[in-house]
C-alpha cells in the first residue's frame, strides 16, 4: 500500500509539472512568436496566409504519422485495407526504423485520430477563409495577425493533444478556443470589409 501510494503520489506531481510546462510553453509560444513575426513589416498579408497553410499541412503530416505509429504499436488498425494502404506502405520503413511510440496503447491512436479529425475540420476552413477574404480586401494587418494567432494556437493544440493524459484537457481547450476565435473574427472582418473594398458603381 505504501509503494502504491508513493507511485501515485509520484505521478500526480509529474502531471502537476508536465500541466505547468504546457501552461508555461502556451504562454511563451504566444508571447515570443506575435512578437517576432506579428509586427515585422517585411511579413506581408500574402506570406501570412501561406505560412499558415504550409504549417498546418507538415503539422497535420506529422500527426497523421503519430497515428500511424501509435496504431502499430497497438495493433489498432480498424480494417486489413486502412493497414495496407499505400502511404502505410510508403512511411513503414522509416516509421518502424526508431521504436519511440513502444508504449502506446489503443487510446493514445484514438486520441490522436480524434486529433487529426480536429484539424481537418477546422484548418482548411480557416486557410479558404483567409484566401478569399484577402482575395477582397488585399493587404491587411488585422488578417495577418489573426492567421498568425490561429497557426500557433493549432500547433500548440496538436501538442497538447498529444500531452492530454499528462497535461489535463484545460490546455488544449484554451488553445482550442484561441483558434477558433480568429475565424469568428476573419469572417466578421471580410463581412465589414468587403463592401468597402467594391469598386464603386459608375455615375450615370
Amino acid at each position: 500500500d505504501g509503494a502504491m501510494g508513493l507511485i501515485t503520489e509520484e505521478k500526480s506531481i509529474a502531471k502537476i509539472v508536465m500541466c505547468t510546462m504546457a501552461w508555461a510553453t502556451f504562454v511563451l509560444a504566444f508571447v515570443g512568436g506575435l512578437t517576432s513575426f506579428t509586427y515585422s513589416p517585411a511579413l506581408t498579408t500574402k506570406s501570412a496566409i501561406l505560412t499558415v497553410a504550409c504549417a498546418m499541412g507538415v503539422k497535420h503530416f506529422m500527426v497523421i504519422m503519430i497515428v500511424m505509429r501509435c496504431k502499430i504499436a497497438s495493433v489498432a488498425f480498424a480494417t486489413k485495407e486502412e493497414g495496407g494502404n499505400v502511404v502505410f506502405a510508403v512511411f513503414k520503413p522509416l516509421l518502424m526504423a526508431y521504436n519511440w511510440a513502444p508504449l502506446a496503447t489503443l487510446a493514445d491512436a484514438e486520441r490522436m485520430g480524434r486529433c487529426v479529425n480536429n484539424n481537418t475540420e477546422n484548418e482548411p476552413l480557416f486557410i479558404g477563409l483567409a484566401l478569399a477574404v484577402g482575395a477582397v480586401v488585399g493587404e491587411s494587418a488585422v488578417i495577418t495577425v489573426v492567421c498568425l494567432v490561429f497557426m500557433y494556437a493549432r500547433i500548440l493544440h496538436s501538442i497538447f493533444f498529444l500531452l492530454l493524459p499528462y497535461t489535463g484537457p484545460e490546455p488544449r481547450t484554451f488553445a482550442f478556443d484561441f483558434a477558433f476565435f480568429p475565424i469568428i473574427i476573419l469572417a466578421v472582418y471580410g463581412l465589414v470589409s468587403t463592401p468597402a473594398a467594391l469598386p464603386a458603381p459608375a455615375a450615370p
